[in-house]
């Protein structure tokens, strides 16, 4: 169960924080490469144009979609953990009763 939470936070952090590691300058020579994943290339240009500013900056608004996708992600992985503690535990039961319990999450 630790090891659950302690993976949601890491993708979490992985997420805000890699991304403003990387310099302008690298996301320029980026924008003309091509990415293989086996026999599938992916070029890296148009995706560089639709996150990124003509400087290379981050656009804001791709920005701020991605950091409330992680969040979304954290809540809804961290929600899952709950449950499966509650579900071990056998507090299931007591969990479905509560006020706070969503029955969508199910």
């Amino acid at each position: 169960m630790l090891n659950g939470l302690n993976i949601v936070l890491n993708n979490f952090l992985y997420g805000i924080v890699c991304p403003k590691l990387v310099p302008p300058e690298r996301w320029k020579e980026a924008s003309s490469k091509t990415a293989v994943f086996g026999d599938v290339e992916i070029q890296l240009g148009p995706l560089v144009n639709r996150a990124f500013e003509a400087d290379f900056t981050a656009c804001d608004g791709f920005k701020r979609n991605y950091e409330n996708s992680l969040l979304r992600t954290m809540m809804r992985e961290a929600h899952e953990l709950i449950l499966l503690y509650c579900e071990e535990t056998q507090q299931f039961l007591s969990t479905k009763l509560s006020r706070g319990f969503n029955s969508r999450a199910c």
